[in-house]
């Protein structure tokens, strides 16, 4: 009787050892799971602050780029040298405008040049007239 007491006794204590060895497995699979999802997260966020980065840093050195670009457009046209119509192509592409606008600056330059033959011509009456 003693003999089956002892087994029973010693059945009982594997049973427990047996549930704590599955209760700790469970605890230690939640407990990779969470640790899983916050170094996954914390990556993500360390990605994404990298790429936030690189776009701020790109963007500021596009800006730099285009800054440069027009500095040597404007001092191109300070210089005098090019024909209206190179000059205002240049100023065009300064703008960031697309060949329709670039048209109406090319006219509106032609009309000014013809008011200014008209004046002129209208000057030159004057003195005749005089």
């Amino acid at each position: 009787m003693e003999f089956e007491l002892q087994k029973l006794e010693k059945e009982q204590q594997k049973e427990i050892d047996s549930y704590l060895i599955l209760l700790a497995g469970f605890v230690l699979l939640i407990l990779g799971a969470i640790l899983f999802f916050y170094l996954n997260n914390k990556r993500k966020d360390k990605l994404r602050a990298y790429e936030d980065n690189m776009e701020k840093y790109f963007r500021s050195k596009e800006t730099e780029a285009k800054l440069q670009i027009a500095n040597k457009i404007l001092d191109t046209i300070a210089k005098g040298d090019l024909k209206p119509e190179t000059e205002a192509k240049l100023i065009a592409s300064l703008n960031g405008t697309n060949s329709t606008k670039s048209n109406n600056i090319n006219n509106s330059i032609e009309n000014q040049s013809e008011i200014k033959k008209i004046d002129v011509i209208e000057e030159k009456e004057n003195k005749d007239n005089k």
